[in-house]
């Protein structure tokens, strides 16, 4: 027998049985398409999957270059196991500027122009140079500065990206999942 989805959602079997074998079959069908999704759902977020660190900045803002050395350590530590991406939420950032910014750093990393601010709306960070921890099904692990090196001019009492990811790397809950960060407060 062959069915089809009708715009409610229902299933209806065709050519037309009996009443008790139409919802029997509809049942059946809703149960196993529920099941195939589950399993689709399972392969997306496979072992190709990785977590994301995504980082906020804007061209014209000097915040980021207080995690020059520690986000850069992170950069090349995890590259391998996390996926990293600098998040550039200015409107007026173009390009060249943006590379002269990703040179000045020293990081290989990719950006991404968030025109539209789709990534502040999603993760709300409060200050430029603020990042988001995220698993692969996207729930957000961590989220603030990356340390606290601008709340102690310039030294480094807490790593807290870097304790994250260790902890989640480890199978071990994260412990700290919010860190205070100091810089140009984002808006829109």
């Amino acid at each position: 027998m062959k069915y089809f989805l009708n715009i409610k959602n229902n299933f209806r079997q065709y050519p037309s049985g009996n009443s008790a074998n139409n919802i029997s079959n509809s049942i059946n069908c809703k149960a196993w398409l529920c099941g195939i999704l589950i399993v689709l759902t399972a392969f997306s977020h496979a072992p190709n999957s990785k977590p994301h660190v995504f980082i906020f900045a804007a061209a014209k803002c000097p915040c980021i270059y207080s995690h020059q050395e520690t986000f850069g350590k992170l950069l090349n530590t995890y590259k391998d196991k996390i996926d990293f991406t600098i998040v550039f939420v200015d409107r007026n950032d173009d390009k060249e500027e943006i590379t002269d910014m990703l040179e000045n750093l020293g990081w290989k990393i990719n950006y991404i122009i968030d025109k539209k601010g789709n990534y502040i709306k999603k993760y709300h960070p409060k200050v430029f140079s603020d990042c988001v921890f995220v698993s692969p099904p996207g729930v957000i692990l961590y989220k603030g500065a990356v340390d606290d090196s601008p709340l102690n001019m310039g030294r480094v009492v807490n790593f807290y990206l870097k304790d994250a990811i260790e902890d989640y790397l480890s199978n071990k809950p994260v412990k700290i999942k919010e860190g205070k960060g100091l810089g140009c407060l984002i808006t829109m």
